[in-house]
C-alpha cells in the first residue's frame, strides 16, 4: 500500500522526498463516506505507526519548510508537529490547524495556529457553551494568535469569524458570518458587542 501511495503522489507532482517510513508498521488511510442527499460525511480512519519527536529533526524541519507558505495540521501526531509549526512560526510562514475533535496535545498546536478550521460541534465540545456563536467566539479568544477561525456545518455551509487589524477600545475587531444557527441566543452575526471589542489583539 504504501509503495502505491507514493507512486500515485509522485505521478501527480508532488515531492515525496521527505516522506518518513515505518517498517513493518500499516499506511494511514481513510474511507470517506459521502451522503450526498444528507450533504454529510464520515471519514473512517485507520492510522500509521506513531511519530515521535527525535523524528523531526532540525534538517528535517528545515527542508520540508523551505519554499513553503503554508503548513498544514490536522491534529494527529501533535508532539511533533508543534515543533514544525514553531519552527514555522518563527520563519514567517502562515500555520493552519484542523479541529475535528478534542486529541491529545491539539490544544497547543491549536495556539500556534494563524487559521483554524473546525468541525460543526468541535468549538461547543472544546468550550463547554451551547450557542455555535458563543462557541467560536470563545475559541477566538483561546486562540489570539489566529487571524481566521472558520467552522464547518455541513449541507448549511460553514462560518468564519475574522480578526481585524483595526484596534477597537483596546482590542481588536471581529467579524462574524451569518448563519451558525437558528436557534441560538447570539447567532456568529450578533455576537455580543462587549465580547467583541474586548478581544485581546492578536500576537505575533
Amino acid at each position: 500500500l504504501g509503495d502505491g501511495i507514493l507512486r500515485e503522489l509522485q505521478r501527480d507532482g508532488i515531492d515525496t522526498s521527505l516522506v518518513l517510513r515505518a517498517a513493518g508498521h500499516p499506511s494511514p488511510f481513510t474511507y470517506i463516506i459521502v451522503d450526498r442527499d444528507g450533504g454529510t460525511r464520515t471519514c473512517i480512519h485507520t492510522p500509521g505507526a506513531p511519530m515521535v519527536r527525535d523524528e523531526m529533526s532540525p534538517t528535517l524541519i528545515s527542508q520540508a519548510l523551505a519554499g513553503a507558505s503554508l503548513v498544514y495540521f490536522d491534529g494527529r501526531l501533535s508532539e511533533a508537529a508543534l515543533l514544525l509549526a514553531r519552527a514555522a512560526r518563527a520563519a514567517g510562514i502562515a500555520v493552519l490547524v484542523e479541529g475535528e475533535r478534542l486529541r491529545p496535545g491539539l490544544q497547543d498546536l491549536l495556539k500556534e495556529a494563524d487559521y483554524v478550521v473546525t468541525s460543526a460541534h468541535f468549538p461547543q465540545e472544546w468550550t463547554g457553551e451551547q450557542c455555535i456563536g458563543d462557541a467560536m467566539l470563545q475559541v477566538a479568544m483561546r486562540l489570539p494568535r489566529a487571524r481566521m477561525v472558520f467552522t464547518t456545518l455541513g449541507s448549511k455551509g460553514s462560518v468564519c469569524l475574522l480578526r481585524q487589524d483595526k484596534q477597537v477600545r483596546g482590542g481588536v475587531k471581529l467579524s462574524g458570518a451569518a448563519g451558525a444557527t437558528q436557534s441560538c441566543q447570539h447567532s456568529a452575526q450578533h455576537l455580543p458587542a462587549s465580547a467583541i471589542h474586548n478581544l485581546p489583539k492578536r500576537r505575533p
